[in-house]
């Protein structure tokens, strides 16, 4: 997706075909694929941790809380980052984003 913002500049109006390729590709997917049965992998697992987060904040230990927080308050800065980054056409800040997004 990032790549496909910053081809703007290569090929125009052009990039509009990959970015929309993408987000058609975030609406297929779940349909495609059948949902786990049991979180086996640590991204099912993660999956899981947030549906329960999200359904009853109460699951998750109060020191858990301060972390997840500070994760999210990371991520908000990594898109904002990438958002300044790809506006800007500037390298760093948009894989620095990108990076920070990841890790946390």
């Amino acid at each position: 997706m990032l790549l496909s913002i910053w081809s703007r500049t290569w090929i125009g109006w052009w990039s509009l075909l990959p970015v929309g390729a993408v987000v058609a590709w975030l609406f297929v997917d779940p349909r495609v694929f059948p949902p786990v049965r049991e979180p086996r992998s640590w991204a099912a697992r993660g999956i899981y941790g947030e549906r329960a987060w999200v359904q009853d904040r109460d699951l998750v230990p109060p020191a858990h809380r301060k972390v997840l927080r500070l994760l999210v308050a990371l991520g908000v800065i990594g898109f904002g980052m990438i958002f300044w980054g790809l506006i800007a056409l500037d390298v760093w800040p948009t894989v620095f984003g990108a990076t920070v997004v990841v890790v946390a």
